[in-house]
């Protein structure tokens, strides 16, 4: 499923403006090797002229590694196993076809848990035995799936699906508790779109965000579950500059991570293990980079810096993942 750079590609690969921006308030920039390492190792796609790789790198941005997958001319949404033992990612092949694959963390032993039709988005649920996903069969929703790719059942289903744009449902996560599941719910491709909450069974539905926002795909946990981290005004629909907050899991408490509005932008990935930073895309006029930062936004590390080479859908592993 070939993804856009908009808030969702209900063909899976949300290419959604992960985009990313910088510092926040007056944060010190750091160069790479002036960076202290992080613990853990941080997955991502490097997309280039329409060439696809899926990477690792160490949280310093150093010992990088290209992974095989599976041939695909596409790949997205890598997530981490909270053991670090395994990725779960999204292929798109000209079958046409998306799915969800699930590999060791070098890469080998790759597979596509689902063969046929269009899925992917794919999340782990913490205790690694299911994984949850976006797919396109009957109608857009989230469904959850054992992590061998059986039993496969419906979460949710878009109510604004017209014609050939979204709604979707897209990018779910699941609490560190296990217990809930966060996504995206696209109401209007390109400009409305919120966060919504539910138990893990599918119940008790619940948005977290207004549409206004026009959140922008990826979105993730705290490892304590006590913060969730998004970004906000997705495709600049509200101004120049997309930007990173965090609220709490009730949609209460909206901190600013990053406070760009001179056309500069943040998109974000994800935590690192110990809730201290995130990893995050920086887009300034057509240059990318792909750097860590605070909570508040301060302290940035600049991992890799590019002007063609774009780096999409960062997940931060666990401490132990190497």
């Amino acid at each position: 499923m070939t993804g856009k750079t908009t808030s969702c590609t209900c063909t899976m690969i949300v290419l959604a403006a992960l985009a990313a921006g910088g510092c926040g308030t007056s944060g010190t920039t750091k160069s790479r090797a002036a960076a202290a390492p992080d613990q853990g190792r941080i997955a991502y796609v490097e997309e280039t002229g329409g060439e696809m790789r899926l990477v690792t790198v160490r949280a310093d941005g150093t010992d990088r590694r290209e992974l095989e997958h599976l041939g695909s001319p596409e790949v997205a949404n890598p997530d981490w196993s909270a053991d670090g033992a395994r990725l779960a990612y999204e292929i798109s092949t000209p079958a046409p076809h998306a799915g969800v694959v699930v590999a060791d963390a070098d890469g080998r032993g790759a597979h596509d848990l689902t063969p046929r039709g269009f899925q992917g988005q794919p999340a782990f649920t913490p205790d690694g035995r299911s994984i949850v996903f976006e797919r396109e069969a009957g109608g857009n929703g989230i469904w959850i799936m054992r992590a061998d790719g059986t039993r496969p059942h419906r979460l949710t289903r878009n109510p604004f699906r017209a014609g050939e744009g979204c709604g979707c449902d897209t990018d779910p996560n699941v609490s560190p508790d296990g217990r809930t599941v966060t996504f995206v719910r696209v109401k209007r491709d390109d400009e409305l779109a919120a966060l919504f909450s539910m138990r893990i069974d599918g119940t008790r539905l619940r948005r977290l965000t207004p549409y206004r926002w026009d959140v922008a795909v990826k979105h993730a946990w705290s490892p304590d579950g006590t913060r969730i981290a998004l970004t906000r005004n997705a495709n600049f629909a509200a101004g120049p500059s997309a930007n990173i907050v965090t609220i709490r899991p009730d949609g209460r408490d909206v901190r600013p991570v990053t406070r760009f509005a001179d056309g500069r932008s943040a998109f974000v990935g994800s935590f690192s293990p110990d809730g201290r930073r995130l990893v995050a895309r920086i887009e300034d006029e057509g240059a990318y980079a792909l750097a860590t930062m605070d909570v508040s936004g301060r302290s940035m590390r600049v991992l890799s810096r590019s002007t063609a080479v774009k780096p999409r859908f960062m997940d931060w592993g666990p401490a132990h993942a190497r």
